[in-house]
């Protein structure tokens, strides 16, 4: 009997939704074909079965959550698909595996590896490895605290400043957190799932690390044409302002107090459904034409009534567009996700009675609402950003 557990499909999963089954109970399988369907991050993953053989049981509906390395699925096998099913934990990794002489390897869409030894199997993303590298320290001697053992981010930095053990680290703060903090009733209520249980979890990372400050204005749109596309205005608006001060289209670590700047602009667009709220990423915003971005968001809005996303078209904003002046809404404070440091709020157009040439006029005003980092950002460059954008939003 061989047992498949949900594998750490990204870097930071800690769980994902079962969408739905491929397979039922009974039904023979082939190594790599596809036998369910998860949601993590709001992206559709397929998974593909680990071993050739029977399935016995399937562990979990669709719509429930499954932690990383909890079971999936219980085969009677018939053959192993791979190498790596010798070892005790076999089943934690999704696909094949290559054999060394010393070690064998997996990585499962490029995000997961896995090495087994001899001795000992280190599980570790292929970014933390190379961060233990860089920091030389010996990964086959850290304790994981992930998923499984699995070695992260934190448990490399830990052991490079301190030298310890820091799942044992760990597990002596849970301990003492548990004997002090009160227990509270449970709870009985409904689960967030799918794209509400992922914002719920983005939202309380940003209030926890974010010194977000949001600045608001107007533009004047008085002289736009009826069939003006505001979207793909907005997006040649956000380039423009990247282009005049960049200073917001950067990632902020504040683990290292560092910035990582972007010579694209890969912005994220803000779609809402009954679900929740989507993000997709148009890649190289820069060099897109108006009619591209236009197909492009009809495709996203497509893709986010059927949740269909990939995962990599979730992946890479390096900032954010909210257009929810279509719902209602003049300004608002928009949540900046870190690691990025800015995101820009259109509310919903009206007009208003303005002074031109010491004469009051009618004009059509669209209002704006940049929220920023100001661990990054400066009041100035924040302001410089959205003035960019006015202007060129006011220009023909």
């Amino acid at each position: 009997m061989k047992q498949f557990n949900l594998p750490d499909v990204g870097e930071g999963l800690q769980e994902a939704e079962i969408v739905q089954w491929n397979v039922q109970v009974g039904d023979l399988v082939e190594a790599d074909q596809i036998i369910l369907i998860i949601e993590t991050d709001k992206a559709n993953v397929e998974i593909p079965s680990p071993y050739k053989g029977k399935i016995t049981r399937l562990h979990g509906n669709p719509g429930d959550i499954v932690k990383v390395g909890n079971p999936l699925v219980e085969f009677d096998g018939e053959e192993e698909a791979t190498a790596e099913a010798s070892a005790e934990d076999a089943g934690t990794v999704v696909g094949k595996l290559e054999t060394g002489a010393e070690m064998l390897e997996n990585y499962s869409s490029g995000n997961q590896a896995t090495a087994v030894t001899k001795t000992k199997i280190i599980r570790a993303t292929p970014a933390v490895r190379a961060l233990a590298t860089r920091l030389e320290v010996d990964i086959n001697g850290i304790e994981g605290s992930g998923p499984r053992g699995t070695v992260t981010k934190t448990d490399v930095e830990y052991a490079a400043t301190n030298g310890l053990s820091p799942a044992k680290y760990l597990e002596k703060t849970n301990v003492q957190l548990q004997e002090t903090t009160p227990k509270t009733p449970a709870f009985d209520g409904q689960p967030l799932k799918r794209a509400k249980r992922s914002m719920a979890l983005n939202m309380a990372k940003s209030h926890a690390e974010v010194a977000q400050v949001t600045l608001s204005d107007d533009a004047d749109i008085s002289y736009w044409g009826k069939k003006e596309d505001l979207t793909v205005r907005m997006v040649r608006a956000i380039v423009a302002a990247c282009e005049a001060e960049p200073a917001l289209n950067v990632y902020y670590d504040h683990e290292s107090l560092s910035v990582k700047a972007f010579d694209q602009v890969h912005l994220g667009i803000a779609v809402d459904t009954p679900e929740g709220l989507y993000v997709p990423v148009l890649k190289n915003a820069e060099r897109v034409k108006p009619q591209q971005i236009r197909e492009t968001i009809n495709q996203f809005k497509a893709k986010a009534k059927e949740k269909s996303f990939l995962q990599d078209e979730l992946k890479g904003a390096t900032l954010i567009l909210s257009n929810f002046g279509g719902i209602g809404g003049r300004y608002a404070t928009p949540m900046v996700v870190p690691p990025m440091v800015c995101i820009l709020g259109v509310g919903r157009s009206h007009t208003a009675l303005d002074l031109v040439d010491d004469k009051p006029k009618q004009l059509k005003k669209l209002p704006l609402s940049l929220s920023f980092d100001h661990r990054a950002v400066t009041g100035g460059e924040g302001a410089r950003f959205l003035g960019a954008v006015i202007k060129d939003l006011q220009s023909d």
